[in-house]
Formats: structure tokens, C-alpha cells, sequence
């Protein structure tokens, strides 16, 4: 493949940080790039600011009948983002919009606001006029963000704390997908709500490849000219702004609009109406949901039914307030939430060392260690050896960036008592290896693999509370029926009779409570202390646990290894709410029983 030479470093050399007007480190947008060694490079990072590419063809040519956006889904009339995604009560939420490859109509005509909970609206107001024009606008980057010229700009002095999504829609009748935003709670509607829910947005805007690249790969032309989303070691990128549209429509019932006549069929269908409703349409129609709110609703709306109070907190409030969590009665993490910053770590640590109860029903947790500055997400995907050679031209406050094991020394299963590292994937994962990885890499031949073990959960303990009405026995495999081994998994590495294994490197907590394991394809191998043992390939895996990971005996955390959980709750699966709800019970109560100690103590 022909190597590309950006030649920019002299240019991008000359400023690294530029003071913003409260003094905290800025950053040229693509400078680290450049400066951090990716000067040849085999793909051209910076693909969607040359002209010559096939979505600045499409976009210069207005072809209506465009295969593909700048998302790798469906074109889309136009898109928008907020510039901040969470803010304080009665901050203002600036929506930054443009046209995109479907042009409709040719003004804004309405902004419309919905809670994300009851997809009811709180908020509309309508435009005459032209007050807001559409215009056609490429996203400057994946990178540094889109920023669209055009932006309405949003009260919220009357929306109470939570989670947002705000349709646009144009004087033709066309929407845009539904645009996110967080009001942030204050310390003391913290502090009195029963269950507090963690968003996973760090997540969401990882994965998402609007403007032509993620953290997981970039957007290329194939062949035939159509773009595609490169993903291998080469195109894993080093930024991924947040300041851009996430098409993450929970309806999945949007079409690719091929025409005005079909926007308008769609729009004119009643169903239609509330097109930020989620519907469950079965387990095939999920997967999208694990970097997309409803990964972390579908809890909230339970728990809310129970008639438990609950507020959302988004990851970046935790860098705006460290001790948002401290007098939380109770944590719920779920999802898909790999990446945090230092201060959410600590965050999270304050507050268990405070006695803090977690119920983590989520996997791949805090596997990634990031930093966030003007809301762009920095993360070293290509290897620790460059990211060492960066380290003297990243600001004082940036830290390490990497895997979170590698860099500290605790890892994440001295909170959840789990680690992906010990689990990584579903069995089925499997499928992916070639016959000779199997048998060269993980010594183990295909037809030994039994896949029909690949879902459901063992019990190990059906007398835990957590268990409770669900009549289950000591070795029974629950929920065979439902892809609850999703995506990814957090794990314990267990012995033949199933025991933790202790043999490698680790900070589980001593008093760990194995309730239940699972089989998992475990791709990154571990190796023991004395290097005589690995840890790969197929093995059963401890899934869901009970532990005390603080010095503070009121600390408790319940995990379950799984990213996912969201599937049998967005189909109202009773087993799955009964386990949901005995847990937050359990932690509850024990946290109740602890306290109580505590004061009677002498």
C-alpha cells in the first residue's frame, strides 16, 4: 500500500497547548496526531479534509442519491449535535446543525424537546421566516469536531436534571435522528434519588464514525467508490470529538430516504410521529442499543415503575463535579461504558471508599483510560511504545492514556470485583478465529468448542437474595434464551472445581463471592507470575459476583459481567426485571443493616 507523508510537522509543531480563556489546556485539533509520530502512515488519517474524497464528490455534486453518508448509514436530510453535551440547569444547550446528503426542505420550521425516559415532549417552539436557514455543511472532522456554522440555541432553566433528545425538523416535514443532551443534578438530587444511572456517552462517541473516523477505524472508498469503515490496527485513530451528530435513532425504523416523496410517505405515516420511541422488535434488532442511551434507559424506566426515584449522571459530569457521587445512595452502571477519564475513576473510588454500593450490570468496564479537552476523547489505540514518546508534548493534566490495567496499579476489578481481561468475548467469538489461530494461538481444535454453551449464565449460588422467587438450582444454566452474553464480557479466571484462580496478576478483593459463571472466548491471553500458565481461548469464567471492594465494610458492588443485560429488559423479560430489582433490593437493604451497625456500635 503507498505510504502517505503528511509533511505538516513543522507546521502543527509550533503550538501544542494555546490558553482558553479560563486557563485550561487547548488543544490544536490535530496537532498530538502529528506531533506523536503519525507522519507515514499506510491510510490517510485526514482522509475527509481533501477535496478528491468520494463524500466531498458527493456533497460538491448535490447528489440526492448518495450510497452512503458520512456515518456509514443511512443519508440522512440533516444532522445535529449539542456543543456540550451535559450541562447545568438553566445553561443554555446550543444545537449546532447543518444539511446533509437528503436535502428536504430548506429552513428549520420547529425544534422540538423529549424526555428520554417517557419520550414525551417537554419543550416546542416553531420558526417562521427563515430564522434558520439549512445548509448543506461537510463535518470539518472526526477529530476536532464538525462545527457547523449554523446553531439554535436552547433554554433549560425549566427542564428539570435528565436526559434529553431534541428533533429538528425542517419546512418540508423531514427530522433529523434524535440529538442528545444532559441536564445535569445537582449534589443534592443526587443525594435523594434511590438509584443513581450512569450514561456511558464516552462510549457512545468512541464508536461513532460520523466525519470519517472513530477510535476504531476510519472511513475509506472501496473499489466501486462506495466508503466503508477501514478497521484494523493501522486506521485505530488517537481522538474522537464529541462535538458531532450521533445517529443513534432508537426506533430503527428510519429508512434511506431516496427521495422528497419518501421523507414525506415516512413523516405522514402516524406511526411515525414519535420517531425517538424505542420498540422492541425482537433480539436481532438490539445490538445497536450498546453504544446508544437506551443501553442505560431500559434500567432507569424499570426501576421508575417500581416506584424507585432515579437520576441520570453523564460520564463528563463527573469531570465537572468529583463528588457528584458522594452521598449517592446506590450506583447503577450498565451498557456498554469502557472509556473514563482519571477524575471519573476517582470519582467512582471516592465513593466506594465512602461506603458507596455499585449494581455494575454492564461489561468492558473502564478498560480505557482517556482524557477529554474541548470535548474531544484522546486515547492511544497504537500502542504504548508511541504513546511513551508523546508523553513530554501532552499537557501536565493529561496523564497516561491506555489500558487501565496496564497503567495503574490497581485495575478496574478491585471496584467491580470483574475484569475484561479475564473474559473478553462470548464463546461465539470463536466463529471469528481461523482453525489455525485456534489450534496455534489457544491450542484447542474447533469441533472441541461446545457453542451450545454460548449463552446463559451457571448458578453457583441460588440462595443468594439476588436469585430470590427466581427457583433456580446449583449448576443450572439461566437464560439460554436470550443473547445475555453479549458483545463483551468482564470475568474471573477460574480453576477446574471453580474456584478463583489466583495464578496471574491481579487486584481482585479477598472476600469475592462468585454467584455465578459463564463460557467465554477469552482472545487476550494472560500469562501466570512464573510464566508456566495461560489463560486463553474457550474457558468458564466467573460472571457475577458479590464483593466489598473497599476498606469501608458499607461498600458493596454487584456485577454481572455482561454488557448484555439490556436485551431481556428492552423485552420485558420478568426473570431479568426480578434479578434487576432483587439486586438494587439487596444492596439496599445490606447498605440499611450495615448503618445500622455502624450506630449501634459501641
Amino acid at each position: 500500500m503507498t505510504r502517505v507523508n503528511f509533511g505538516f510537522g513543522a507546521l502543527f509543531a509550533l503550538v501544542l497547548i494555546a490558553a482558553c480563556g479560563d486557563g485550561a489546556p487547548r488543544l490544536e485539533r490535530d496537532t498530538l496526531r502529528i506531533v506523536c509520530g503519525i507522519r507515514d502512515v499506510e491510510v490517510d488519517y485526514f482522509a475527509e479534509d481533501a477535496p478528491e474524497t468520494p463524500l466531498r464528490r458527493q456533497m460538491a455534486a448535490n447528489e440526492p442519491q448518495a450510497s452512503a453518508s458520512e456515518v456509514g448509514s443511512p443519508p440522512q436530510p440533516f444532522v445535529g449535535y449539542p456543543e456540550t453535551f451535559s450541562v447545568a440547569r438553566g445553561t443554555p444547550v446550543r444545537i449546532r446543525y447543518a444539511g446533509e446528503l437528503l436535502p428536504v426542505g430548506e429552513n428549520v420550521a420547529s425544534i422540538e424537546v423529549f424526555d428520554a425516559h417517557t419520550h414525551q415532549s417537554r419543550a416546542r417552539r416553531e420558526f417562521v421566516g427563515g430564522q434558520h436557514p439549512i445548509r448543506r455543511e461537510v463535518c470539518e472532522s472526526w477529530f476536532g469536531g464538525c462545527n457547523f456554522a449554523r446553531a439554535i440555541d436552547l433554554p433549560t432553566r425549566d427542564l428539570p436534571s435528565g436526559l434529553y433528545y431534541v428533533f429538528l425538523t425542517d419546512d418540508e416535514g423531514a427530522q433529523t435522528t434524535p440529538i442528545y443532551f444532559h441536564v445535569r443534578p445537582t449534589e443534592a438530587e443526587v443525594a435523594g434519588a434511590d438509584v443513581v444511572v450512569l450514561l456511558s456517552e464516552t462510549t457512545w462517541y468512541a464508536y461513532n464514525s460520523y466525519g470519517g473516523g472513530s477510535l476504531y477505524g476510519i472511513h475509506r472508498a472501496d473499489e466501486a467508490g462506495d466508503v466503508r469503515i477501514a478497521q484494523n490496527r493501522a486506521s485505530r485513530l488517537y481522538v474522537a470529538s464529541m462535538r458531532r451528530p450521533l445517529l443513534s435513532d432508537p426506533s430503527r425504523q428510519r429508512p434511506a430516504f431516496g427521495s422528497r416523496s419518501a421523507v414525506e410517505a415516512y413523516f405522514s405515516d402516524a406511526d411515525h410521529a414519535n420517531a425517538g420511541a424505542m420498540r422492541f422488535q425482537g433480539y436481532n434488532d438490539t445490538s445497536w442499543m450498546r453504544v446508544s442511551p437506551e443501553s442505560n434507559l431500559v434500567f432507569s424506566r424499570l426501576l421508575r415503575r417500581e416506584g424507585l426515584s432515579t437520576v441520570t449522571v453523564a460520564m463528563v459530569d463527573l469531570e465537572a463535579n468529583s463528588a457528584l457521587l458522594r452521598d449517592a445512595k446506590l450506583l447503577l452502571i450498565s451498557g456498554h461504558n469502557e472509556y473514563w477519564t482519571t477524575s471519573m475513576i476517582s470519582s467512582v473510588e471516592s465513593y466506594v471508599e465512602g461506603g458507596g454500593r455499585i449494581a455494575n450490570f454492564s461489561g468492558n468496564v473502564m478498560w480505557w483510560q482517556i482524557n477529554i479537552v474541548d470535548d474531544a476523547i484522546y486515547q492511544d489505540q497504537l500502542g504504548h511504545e508511541r504513546s511513551d514518546r508523546c508523553k513530554e508534548l501532552l499537557p501536565a493534566s493529561f496523564g497516561d492514556t491506555g489500558y487501565r490495567h496496564l497503567l495503574v496499579e490497581s485495575g478496574p476489578e478491585s471496584l467491580f470485583g470483574v475484569n475484561y481481561r479475564f473474559a473478553n468475548f462470548p464463546l461465539d467469538h470463536a466463529n471469528d478465529v481461523s482453525d489455525a489461530d485456534l489450534v496455534d494461538t489457544y491450542g484447542v481444535n474447533r469441533r472441541d468448542i461446545d457453542l451450545s454453551r454460548t449463552q446463559g449464565i451457571v448458578i453457583a449460588d441460588p440462595a443468594h437474595p439476588i436469585f430470590a422467587g427466581l427457583n433456580l438450582r446449583r449448576g443450572e444454566r439461566f437464560g439460554l434464551d436470550v443473547p445475555l452474553l453479549a458483545v463483551e464480557l468482564d470475568g474471573v479466571p477460574l480453576t477446574p472445581s471453580g474456584e478463583m484462580d489466583r495464578s496471574f496478576p491481579n487486584d481482585f478483593p479477598d472476600n469475592l463471592q462468585i454467584l455465578a459463571s459463564g463460557s467465554a472466548f477469552v482472545a487476550t491471553i494472560e500469562h501466570s507470575a512464573d510464566r508456566r500458565f495461560s489463560f486463553g481461548g474457550p474457558k468458564e469464567v466467573g460472571l457475577v459476583v458479590d464483593v466489598v471492594p473497599a476498606s469501608n465494610p458499607l461498600a458493596r458492588t454487584l456485577s454481572f459481567g455482561t454488557i448484555g443485560y439490556y436485551n431481556p429488559l428492552a423485552a420485558e423479560d420478568e426473570r431479568f426485571e426480578r434479578l434487576l430489582l432483587n439486586t438494587i433490593g439487596y444492596l439496599r437493604e445490606t447498605q440499611e443493616a450495615g448503618a445500622g451497625r455502624q450506630k449501634g456500635a459501641p
